[in-house]
C-alpha cells in the first residue's frame, strides 16, 4: 500500500510537472507533520496522523488535491481593438506660418489600434488589480480641409507644401509602440490606464482618388500618450492626449492631439 501511494503520488507529481511546462515554480512547504506541493496551479496535501498503542505506532498518510490557484501572470497574444477619432488642441501657429492659414485644420482624422502581446501580472489574490505591458500598432488617417501636407526642401526640412489646384487631400501616419499601465477589474467592469512609447514606422499623402503616394514628412518620429479605458465585457470607450506634439517642433505648429473612441475585443 505504501509503496503504491508513493508511485501514485511521483505519477501525479510528474504529470503536474509536465503540465507546468516551466511557468510555475514548484513550491514545496512543511508544517509539522503536514506538507504540500504546490506545481502548475495545483495544491496537493499529505498529512501523517501517527497513534501509539502500546509499542506500536502506525501512521496515516491521506492525499487530498486542495486547490486549482490561478496563475499571477497570463498572456494574450491579441489584445482589444481600438477606433477613435482625434482632434488637434493647444494648436497655435508661429514662425513664418503665424496669421497665414491653418494648414493643420481637418475635416475629420480617424485612428484604428490593435494590441498584441500583452503581459499581465496580477497584484491582488482575487486577480483584480493587474499591471499591465503590450505591444500596439495605430494606424490614423487625416482628412484635410485644404491639399496641404509637409514635405522635405532640399535642405531636408520639412515644411508645409500647398497644392491648391488640388482640393482635397489624405495623410497617413502608422506608429507601433510599447503601452504600460494599471488596471482594475470586478464584476465585469473594468479600468484601466495606459502611458505608452510609440515610433514612427510610416506616413505618406495621398490625394483623393488618386493611387500615388507622397512622403509626408514632419510627423513627430517618437510620440507619448496617457489613455484611459473604461469597458464592461466586449466592448468599451477610451480618451487618449498626445504628450508630444503631432509634429516635430519647428514646423510651424506645435499641437498635441485628443482622441475619443471606442475599444472592443475577447481580452479587454
Amino acid at each position: 500500500m505504501k509503496k503504491t501511494l508513493t508511485l501514485l503520488t511521483l505519477g501525479i507529481f510528474l504529470c503536474l510537472s509536465a503540465m507546468a511546462q516551466n511557468q510555475e515554480d514548484v513550491n514545496i512547504s512543511n508544517k509539522g507533520d503536514k506538507f504540500a506541493i504546490n506545481v502548475a496551479g495545483f495544491q496537493i496535501g499529505f498529512e501523517n496522523d501517527t497513534t501509539v498503542n502500546g509499542n506500536k505506532v502506525s501512521t496515516n498518510t491521506s492525499f487530498e488535491v486542495i486547490k486549482k490557484s490561478r496563475s499571477q501572470f497570463s498572456f494574450d497574444l491579441l489584445g482589444p481593438f481600438y477606433h477613435g477619432w482625434n482632434t488637434p488642441i493647444q494648436s497655435e501657429y508661429y514662425g513664418d506660418w503665424a496669421g497665414k492659414g491653418d494648414f493643420l485644420q481637418y475635416k475629420r482624422a480617424f485612428s484604428f489600434g490593435m494590441t498584441f502581446c500583452r503581459f499581465s501580472f496580477a497584484l491582488d489574490p482575487k486577480h483584480s488589480v493587474k499591471i499591465n505591458l503590450s505591444g500596439r500598432w495605430d494606424f490614423t488617417r487625416y482628412h484635410y480641409e485644404n491639399s496641404i501636407f509637409l514635405l522635405s526642401g532640399d535642405d531636408g526640412v520639412p515644411y508645409p507644401y500647398d497644392f491648391y489646384e488640388k482640393t482635397k487631400s489624405k495623410v497617413f501616419s502608422s506608429y507601433v509602440g510599447l503601452p504600460f499601465g494599471l488596471s482594475y477589474e470586478k464584476d465585469g467592469f473594468k479600468i484601466a490606464a495606459n502611458i505608452t512609447a510609440e515610433w514612427l514606422v510610416d506616413s505618406y499623402a495621398k490625394y483623393c482618388g488618386e493611387k500615388t503616394k507622397y512622403v509626408a514628412d514632419g510627423f513627430n518620429h517618437f510620440r507619448s500618450n496617457v489613455e484611459l479605458v473604461v469597458s464592461y465585457g466586449l466592448i468599451g470607450a477610451y480618451a487618449s492626449y498626445s504628450l508630444t506634439p503631432v509634429l516635430t517642433k519647428g514646423l510651424g505648429n506645435d499641437a498635441h492631439t485628443l482622441t475619443i473612441g471606442f475599444v472592443f475585443g475577447l481580452n479587454l
